[in-house]
């Protein structure tokens, strides 16, 4: 994402909004790159079951809804071993997205994300 930032609400509370906008060609079908966003609700967080879900309220992605959960499950034992990230989602597309391009959209930012996460690990150990 190139911006997001808090529009309403408490930051990391459910019921907090929130402006996201990235550029990126989503339909990888030309190469026409277009900026998207949307304003996103956060509608759970668990800190002990270790996962957040939020919903897409309006946006120009191309989801008529959209609802996702993001859970973290432990490597073994306990979270010190590693933890592997669980993503889920509902979703209506406007028309004209094929099932393909809403699979790899979607792919391609959660590898993203779990790239980022890495990183950030990475420089705390």
């Amino acid at each position: 994402m190139e911006t997001c930032y808090g529009v309403k609400g408490l930051s990391g509370q459910p019921g907090c909004v929130r402006y996201c906008t990235t550029t990126k060609n989503f339909f990888m079908r030309s190469e026409e790159t277009v900026t998207k966003w949307g304003l996103e609700k956060l509608l759970t967080i668990d800190s002990v079951a270790w996962s957040y879900s939020f919903e897409i309220l309006d946006n120009y992605i191309g989801f008529n809804s959209f609802v996702a959960t993001t859970k973290f499950l432990p490597f073994g034992d306990s979270y010190s071993e590693g933890c592997e990230m669980e993503c889920s989602f509902v979703v209506d597309p406007v028309e004209g997205w094929r099932l393909e391009d809403l699979v790899v959209s979607y792919d391609s930012g959660i590898h993203g994300m779990a790239k980022r996460i890495e990183k950030v690990i990475s420089t705390v150990n």
